[in-house]
């Protein structure tokens, strides 16, 4: 047996207890030291939501006046939008796009990051000196008080919040928002609005400028729709100005105001022959995007509760799921060489290879193929070097279009197989998506209407649960299935009569995958589970150690007797 025995190290994870002794336990209910903990662990939600409302502050004051660096031996900005509308990249093309995603997202970062107030704010500094002097109601400032002395209570929410400042090419970051995903967006805006202002819509630009001028810094609506106004699109109160302009705005005063986008659905309406592509909203800056679900609690409290919010979540988000759908359907009435399959290194093109081909492979197989047919393998170049090659050039293209796919190896004609599996929505049991969510609502529309009995637990009701299941999988399934035709969002060509009604229509329905996970924690809630909070006894660093000159800092003494630790 010594032949098998301590071969190999091992890792274990101990798990203690702390068991009060004699009259220990009632000396802390009577000194309420337990209750104090509880009310610690209800205000740190409240004040989480104080200190974001300050980083919401700080980012739009350090990013209000910034602008990008144009000089000649710079601008960064100007080469990614000329090199953006390259259609045909090389792959020294796409390394250096990358680099200059890079550079903009590092400027941003600096401007953020480069001075004494960002070193104070993601730290105890925050709570003890910054916020007690900032703007804030009264009960706010007696939330920030019950914390003087416990900031390392945030030292893990911290850490969160400095990944949103990360330079790094991360979907959680201030950076990435902005370069990675609405700048693409801004500038496809910039390409429609060309169209636009060559129609009979430009005579309503100067109402729009008017009816918005106590927001609007500018002489004309053409200067909104030029590169150097992305500068002004960084903060959250200007992405709101800018949205309006696309998408209009009823104010609280009941003024309404059109956007762009209501003067081209009724010129649409007009002129089937020569419609024109919906603009497209930018995405909310970071930490203002948790505002987007405003009657979606943190967490389900009761079964009312619950019911109403799937009531909610339906009927304020079918007209997306209806209008996606029916996009999908008429998938043929676009141009299949300018709507686009997002790559995924490859994930998505293998499942949607199973259900056309029955192969995970072909569609790889036959990409890879013409990857080759444009870069030969060089003589002398060896096997394996030249297959990391390849799969290096085919992992660095974000996307595909269906005409790609199909015709890349010759399987089909103008992308008719893909447009094929995606146009008839994926039917199974005679059922496409669309109906399936219809008859799953309808199913469970009866209990949404009376909701259920008060003295009865819904997540103990398996028919109830498999009825809200049913439902939410529909729709998550469909989110799914339609997620991989958003492309990578880069792409300068791509068909924006498409894309600018599917883009704006599944953010909308991406609402499903916070929506799907709170209803799910709430069903599978064990009935006698407690929430867990953190004990301090009155100590902000309590067991934080074992040394023995921290002993009284930490309140923690480590004894050993007769073998055992106390």
């Amino acid at each position: 047996m010594k032949r098998f025995t301590n071969l190999f190290s091992l890792q274990k994870t101990l798990r203690f207890e702390l068991i009060p002794q004699g009259e220990t336990m009632e000396m802390i209910e009577r000194q309420g030291i337990i209750k104090q903990d509880e009310h610690r662990s209800e205000s740190y939600k409240e004040v989480k939501k104080i200190i974001d409302n300050y980083h919401k502050f700080f980012i739009n004051d350090r990013l209000s006046n910034f602008h990008f660096d144009n000089s000649p031996n710079k601008n960064y900005l100007r080469r990614y939008y000329d090199l953006y509308l390259r259609r045909e990249k090389t792959m020294e093309e796409i390394s250096e796009f990358k680099r200059l995603q890079d550079k903009l997202r590092e400027e941003i970062v600096t401007q953020l990051t480069e001075c004494e107030l960002y070193k104070k704010i993601l730290g105890g500094k925050l709570i003890r000196e910054i916020l007690p002097k900032h703007k804030l109601q009264e009960k706010e400032k007696a939330l920030i008080e019950e914390f003087g002395q416990f900031t390392t209570y945030f030292s893990n929410f911290w850490k969160n919040r400095e990944n949103i400042y990360s330079k790094e090419a991360k979907s959680t970051a201030i950076a990435y928002r902005l370069i990675h995903e609405n700048l693409p967006k801004f500038i496809d805006n910039i390409q429609s609005f060309g169209r636009i202002a060559s129609t009979s819509i430009a005579d309503s630009f100067t109402q729009i400028v008017s009816e918005l001028e106590e927001y609007l810094n500018i002489v004309g609506l053409e200067e909104v729709f030029t590169l150097d106004y992305f500068n002004m699109v960084l903060t959250q109160s200007q992405i709101d100005v800018y949205n309006t302009i696309i998408g209009g705005k009823t104010f609280e005063d009941g003024r309404v105001v059109k956007g762009l986008n209501g003067y081209i659905n009724e010129y649409n309406q007009q002129h089937s022959e020569d419609r024109l592509p919906l603009l497209k909203p930018l995405y909310k800056q970071i930490l203002s995007d948790r505002e987007a679900i405003s009657w979606l609690p943190e967490s389900f409290e009761t079964d009312k509760e619950l019911l109403l919010a799937i009531k909610e979540f339906y009927e304020s988000h079918i007209n997306a799921i209806d209008e996606l759908s029916n996009l999908v359907k008429g998938i043929r009435a676009f141009n299949s060489e300018r709507i686009y399959i997002v790559s995924k290194n490859g994930a998505n093109l293998s499942q949607i290879s199973q259900k056309v081909y029955s192969n995970w492979n072909t569609i790889k197989e036959s990409l890879l193929s013409s990857i080759q047919q444009q870069r030969p393998q060089r003589r002398n170049e060896d096997s394996e070097k030249y297959k990391e090659i390849i799969n290096k050039n085919f992992k660095s293209i974000k996307s595909f279009s269906l005409n790609q796919l199909s015709e890349s190896a010759g399987l089909s004609d103008k992308g008719s197989d893909i447009c094929s599996y995606f146009e008839t929505l994926s039917a199974q049991e005679n059922l496409t998506h669309q109906e399936k969510i219809h008859q799953a609502y309808e199913a469970l529309a009866s209990l949404l209407e009376k909701g259920y009995p008060k003295e009865k637990k819904i997540s103990q009701d398996k028919d109830a649960v498999g009825l809200i299941k049913a439902l939410l999988d529909a729709i998550l399934n469909f989110y799914h299935f339609i997620t991989p035709l958003s492309g990578s969002g880069e792409e300068p060509d791509k068909d924006e009569m498409f894309y600018g009604i599917f883009s704006t229509k599944l953010d909308e329905l991406s609402d499903i995958v916070k929506f799907y996970d709170k209803v799910r924690n709430y069903l599978t809630k064990k009935p006698y589970s407690l929430e867990k909070i953190k004990l301090n006894f009155e100590n902000s660093t309590l067991l934080q150690g074992w040394d023995e000159n921290k002993e009284k800092d930490n309140s923690s003494v480590l004894l050993l007797r007769d073998g055992y630790y106390y």
